[in-house]
């Protein structure tokens, strides 16, 4: 049967799936930091959420290049597709660095930290698969990008609490500075995210 619905562009297509993986990479996270005893299987599994997100990455680009006409401006998307990317590599670059420093048994800091990224990861996917119809979905994605800034000011305040925390108690140097230079990437990552943020706003201000 011949289907006269029209199709979704491929790219929106790819940009949630892509967004589905940062969940996904997200949730792994929160639970590898939360497991400090399955520490190898959780880097693997946050390996293989990583690369698939960068088949999806390599995929979309593939495509953006070969294409003659594009939904939106060429480099809207392919802004869109790299921060999704690099957000997925900091996933797995956060908790790979955890185990590479031996810091496997969290903070409090580095728990509500990865808590609020998760948080964050939702807020983005809602996003992303929205970018479909952005005239249609206006208000609901200015909101989402709104949630997702307050969420990376909670971020900020953690990090800042949590380092001086550390600067005030952990009298290892050597403890000091790993926890400092997690948190410091953690606080990178949510820094990716609101850029995401911040971008998506962009392209609703350029096209609702």
């Amino acid at each position: 049967m011949i289907s006269l619905k029209p199709k979704k562009p491929v790219f929106f297509e790819l940009f949630t799936e892509s967004a589905k993986y940062v969940v996904e990479g997200a949730e792994v996270l929160v639970t590898a930091v939360n497991s400090p005893y399955s520490a190898q299987e959780s880097l693997y599994n946050l390996k293989a959420i990583e690369s698939k997100g960068d088949e999806v990455t390599r995929t979309l680009l593939d495509k953006l290049d070969k294409s003659f006409s594009t939904p939106m401006d060429r480099e809207d998307i392919m802004k869109i597709a790299t921060n999704l990317d690099d957000i997925l590599d900091f996933i797995y670059a956060t908790y790979l660095k955890m185990v590479l420093y031996d810091a496997i048994s969290p903070t409090p800091t580095a728990l509500k930290m990865v808590e609020v990224i998760n948080k964050v990861a939702h807020q983005v996917y809602e996003a992303v698969k929205l970018l479909d119809n952005v005239p249609g979905h206006h208000e609901k994605l200015i909101e989402l990008c709104m949630e997702i800034n307050r969420l990376e000011s909670v971020g900020d305040e953690i990090f800042q609490e949590g380092t001086s925390y550390l600067f005030k108690n952990v009298k290892d140097p050597i403890e000091l500075i790993k926890w400092k230079e997690i948190y410091e990437h953690i606080e990178e990552l949510l820094d990716l995210c609101e850029d995401l943020g911040d971008l998506i706003k962009g392209v609703v201000l350029k096209y609702a």
